[in-house]
């Protein structure tokens, strides 16, 4: 049995989600993640696609993910059947880890909430 494994085209993400915004009658999603730098001094906004219902429906906001995906552009085809591509990449989710639970973050917003 041989096993390849495609390091190219390929990234991870850790951090908590800062925006969720569902397009195209719910089936996209652009899903913002925050990871902090390594010295921990500022977050890095890192916009992530997402194309697979069943993932995004679970996410909410300041929930702890990991996201693993790959980087790809947008094409879209004219009136004369031309493709034509984007010149930015985007990234584009294959995979989200949940690090809580949904019922953990709601449970922390409400308790910084009270907190305050």
């Amino acid at each position: 049995m041989k096993v390849e494994i495609n390091v190219c085209n390929r990234f991870f993400v850790k951090g908590r989600v800062a925006r969720l915004n569902v397009y195209g009658k719910g089936k996209a999603c652009n899903v913002v993640v925050a990871a902090t730098n390594k010295d921990g001094s500022n977050d890095d906004f890192i916009y992530i696609k997402c194309l697979v219902p069943d993932i995004f429906d679970k996410l909410d906001v300041g929930m702890k993910v990991e996201v693993y995906g790959h980087i790809g552009s947008a094409s879209y085809k004219d009136s004369e059947g031309e493709t034509h591509y984007n010149n930015s990449n985007d990234l584009i989710a294959d995979c989200i880890l949940f690090d809580e639970t949904k019922r953990e973050t709601i449970r922390r917003a409400v308790k910084r909430a009270y907190d305050n």
